[in-house]
């Protein structure tokens, strides 16, 4: 019998999406938000590969300019972010960074991304 050698790489990053945009800036209605109401994984491999979203910060500058960063844990918006949502106004920004995702067992984060509101097309 032979020996094999077998190079291991990591798995890449995978891309989050909101309802059926995916990207790193978002530009994105209140409406488009509040009807998905939750971040998803997607990856492009050939096999089957999950992803579970364990946590997040959403952070936004209210009116005053005061910087308010709120913990979510899971991938789905709470009522309290909802309504943070449907209060912004256009051009107003949400970002959403230290992510953390679960695989296979292991934790890791990933990168942030920036949602733009932006009035309807």
């Amino acid at each position: 019998m032979g020996s094999y050698i077998f190079k291991l790489k990591r798995v890449p990053e995978p891309v989050i999406s909101i309802g059926n945009k995916d990207n790193t800036n978002f530009y994105l209605t209140k409406d488009e938000l509040l009807n998905n109401g939750e971040l998803k994984l997607s990856m492009d491999l050939p096999f089957d590969f999950n992803f579970e979203i364990l946590s997040y910060n959403f952070s936004y500058y209210k009116k005053n300019g005061d910087l308010i960063e709120m913990k979510v844990v899971g991938s789905k918006f709470s009522d309290e972010l909802l309504t943070v949502i449907k209060n912004m106004d256009l051009g107003g920004k949400i970002i959403i960074d230290n992510i953390w995702v679960k695989s296979m067992g292991r934790e890791r984060p990933i990168s942030k991304i920036v949602i733009n509101i932006v009035d309807k097309k």
